[in-house]
């Protein structure tokens, strides 16, 4: 782990500050998304995620899966990220949380 930069103040007194710490990530990121956002919020989530080497696995809403499974397709096709790290799910997850663990990162995005 290595500290970056200095504390940063989070209240006018300063009575809370917070500090960046950079740290190797492990494990998966899981990206649920609302039908309102089928591209642009897998995108603006999954390239952090895979500029910090975790793989990604987006289970996309249903009535929208369609066009995340082109995109997720087209980047697979166009080979511009190692096999393996990303992935689709699309149709009922059921289960698919209870195979997260704690170095796991979970992310619910889109509905507002």
């Amino acid at each position: 782990m290595l500290k970056e930069g200095a504390q940063i103040s989070l209240s006018k007194s300063s009575a809370f500050v917070g500090q960046h710490f950079l740290m190797p990530a492990k494990g998966a990121a899981v990206f649920i998304n609302a039908f309102n956002f089928p591209a642009w919020g897998l995108c603006e989530k999954a390239a952090p995620a895979l500029l910090s080497g975790v793989p990604v696995v987006v289970k996309p809403a249903s009535p929208t899966a369609w066009l995340t499974h082109r995109m997720v397709e087209d980047l697979v096709k166009a080979n511009v990220l190692p096999p393996g790290a990303i992935s689709i799910i699309c149709g009922s997850a059921r289960d698919l949380l209870g195979y997260v663990q704690e170095e796991d990162i979970v992310f619910v995005y889109g509905l507002g």
